[in-house]
């Protein structure tokens, strides 16, 4: 597979040539399987590939897009109408699947669009570059012979030239071509090795007491590694009335409606990250959602055999920290979640689920019940970045039927 050389932003600039190849290269997209039976991507990814190559990059705003593409009024309510971002996303995934299914293959340019962004990049495909043979001809061996004469013959020159390197060799009869050219280095003074090995000594000693002072003082994070959990439940002792447990948490906890929530526990590998002041719309109770549990990971809940229905918590904090204003946050974050080996969450987003970020997220699943061994085994396996769960809710029912849903009328939309 060729190298690429990105050309960023800033420093895109086309000659005729490479405006060729990109419209190659869209064609090419265009017709290809992820893109044809979509012309909402089709005519998305035209769009930005243009404004892109014609420097009007800055312009690829949500809110631009959505009135130029879709038709929206200038002043549309991005939390109500996310084609823009939902787009995006869409066309992100294609473009990985058609170079994906083309491996190997040869482009003349990559088209890519970033995590974050509206405007693409284009990455240039470099050749490898070969080493290129030094010849020496005869007449120029006979040149340096002549110029090495001379020098050996001027004592200051000479001095000068032993600490360079030597070519010798056999050189031929003019017209025969390439002269093979055999390097000698020059022996080092006798004073070098001690300096070297006091130099060497010097390192060893400075590297020793680095080692020391950082194990002296060793920094905190602010994501602490979790270790396998040693409260579980024994076998005999299945949970019969339900489990809330708060993901990452190490203490209980009481909702506004009354309800019981736990500790985090069942769990293996992952790392726990608190934000303790993070605001989290769209609940009554961010403190479930201000502890989160990341990395890939796993639960064995002990059940007694039944139907249950299985919530999961979700919301997507800390994202103001490493992207632009202008970015939804889509696309940053991809896990799947698997119970009991089946998958019920594929290239899961929390951000486009929830439609924002810091946004309290509930997936509820129905039928869920322990396998043969009387465990509920949840998976969480990352595909891009790290997976995370900020809740989890095991509650028994009938078999087909789910729990009532309470909503409250005239409520404020959001609560910290």
């Amino acid at each position: 597979m060729q190298p690429y050389r990105k050309l960023t932003r800033e420093t895109q600039r086309f000659d005729q040539s490479q405006e060729d190849a990109v419209r190659t290269e869209i064609r090419r997209l265009l017709e290809s399987p992820a893109f044809r039976t979509s012309k909402r991507c089709r005519e998305f990814l035209e769009y930005i590939v243009e404004h892109t190559m014609n420097g009007s990059s800055g312009d690829l705003k949500e809110r631009s897009l959505g009135v130029a593409l879709f038709q929206l009024p200038q002043d549309f309510d991005t939390g109500q109408h996310t084609i823009v971002r939902v787009t995006a996303n869409e066309v992100r995934k294609k473009l990985a699947q058609h170079y994906l299914a083309k491996n190997g293959s040869s482009h003349a340019v990559r088209i890519d669009l970033l995590p974050g962004s509206y405007s693409v990049e284009f990455r240039w495909e470099t050749p490898p570059v070969e080493a290129v043979p030094v010849a020496i001809t005869a007449a120029d061996a006979q040149g340096e012979e002549g110029t090495a004469s001379e020098t050996a013959a001027a004592g200051a020159q000479a001095t000068q030239s032993a600490a360079e390197p030597r070519a010798v060799g056999t050189y031929v009869a003019p017209g025969n071509g390439i002269v093979p050219v055999e390097t000698h280095w020059p022996a080092r003074p006798n004073w070098l090795r001690p300096v070297m090995l006091a130099g060497a000594a010097v390192l060893v000693i400075a590297g020793a007491l680095f080692v020391w002072r950082w194990q002296a003082v060793k920094p905190t994070s602010v994501i602490a590694k979790s270790t396998p959990v040693s409260n579980v439940l024994p076998t005999g002792a299945p949970i019969t009335d339900g489990l809330r447990m708060i993901a990452g948490s190490a203490n209980p906890y009481t909702d506004r409606s009354g309800q019981k929530w736990g500790p985090d526990r069942f769990y293996s590998g992952g790392n726990v990250i608190v934000r303790s002041s993070e605001r989290i719309f769209r609940t009554l109770d961010p403190d479930i959602y201000r502890h989160l549990r990341s990395g890939d990971f796993q639960y064995d809940i002990p059940l007694a055999p039944g139907s249950y229905e299985l919530h999961l918590h979700f919301a997507e904090t800390g994202l103001g920290d490493f992207i632009s204003a202008e970015s939804s946050g889509e696309g940053q974050r991809l896990f799947r979640v698997y119970a009991n080996g089946n998958r019920i969450l594929g290239g899961f987003d929390v951000v486009a689920d929830a439609d924002g970020s810091n946004v309290a997220d509930e997936r509820v699943f129905r039928n869920i019940s322990p396998a043969d061994d009387g465990f509920l085994h949840l998976s969480f396996a990352s595909l891009r970045s790290t997976a995370m769960l900020s809740g989890i809710e095991v509650l028994p029912v009938n078999a087909g039927r789910v729990k009532p849903v309470r909503i409250r009328a005239g409520g404020a939309s959001s609560w910290q």
